[in-house]
């Protein structure tokens, strides 16, 4: 499944991302904006996160998307703790593409 704005596509993340994302959440910029961020962020946590995420769906609990921007990893949005048809909603992104709507662009296209 993969969800498509003006700018960004949203595709489902899978466990190659984590390196990219590694990189993202390194920034301390980045992490402070997030409740459970550590820096820097733990390498395994990380990992054993991102290859949970297909079972997430499988089960309906969470769906959580790779930002991309021609192509390229700028962050992740998601839906989580998704119950009774409901969800909370939320994303991280490189600082280097702040100030640019992409975080609204991708949580409406969620909603």
């Amino acid at each position: 499944m993969q969800l498509r704005t003006e700018r960004l596509v949203l595709r489902p993340t899978v466990p190659a991302d984590v390196e990219r994302a590694l990189e993202i959440r390194s920034d301390r910029a980045v992490a402070r904006n997030l409740a459970s961020a550590t820096i820097p962020p733990d390498r395994a946590k990380m990992t054993g996160w991102f290859a949970g995420h297909a079972e997430e769906w499988r089960q309906g609990t969470a769906y959580r998307f790779a930002i991309t921007l021609d192509g390229s990893l700028i962050g992740v949005c998601d839906i989580f703790e998704v119950a009774d048809g409901e969800g909370e909603i939320g994303y991280w992104l490189d600082r280097a593409v702040w100030g640019q709507g992409f975080g609204l662009e991708a949580a409406r296209e969620l909603v």
